[in-house]
């Protein structure tokens, strides 16, 4: 019997050898993870806008993907505004206003893509 040091179970000399399979994909999925780049504060629906309160920096031409629970999606930032003027870039604790493709909730996570 082994027991795995990061796993809070044990298992037999057969059960290793599968977990040998699973290994590449948990190390795919953890590495996959993307860092948070801000946090959708406000969705005006009527023009498509979301007011994100920015973690990190970001500049046009960035790919981002917007998640909250099930719903994602991805999309290039085109523009930007930061108190109603046009900007390329933004820095972490601006307050930006960008166009999006889709409906966003408030609460959603923008991370890099």
């Amino acid at each position: 019997m082994f027991a795995h040091p990061q796993a809070k179970f044990a298992f037999t000399a057969n059960q290793s050898r599968m977990s040998s399979y699973l290994t590449p994909y948990i190390i795919m999925a953890t590495a996959t993870k993307a860092k948070p780049l801000g946090k959708v504060i406000h969705f005006y629906d009527k023009i498509g806008v979301a007011i994100v309160e920015l973690a990190k920096s970001v500049k046009v031409g960035d790919s981002v993907t917007f998640q909250r629970g099930e719903q994602e999606f991805t999309q290039t930032i085109a523009s930007m505004q930061v108190e109603h003027k046009e900007v390329e870039k933004a820095k972490k604790g601006d307050v930006i206003g960008m166009k999006v493709d889709e409906v966003v909730k408030e609460g959603a996570v923008m991370l890099a893509s």
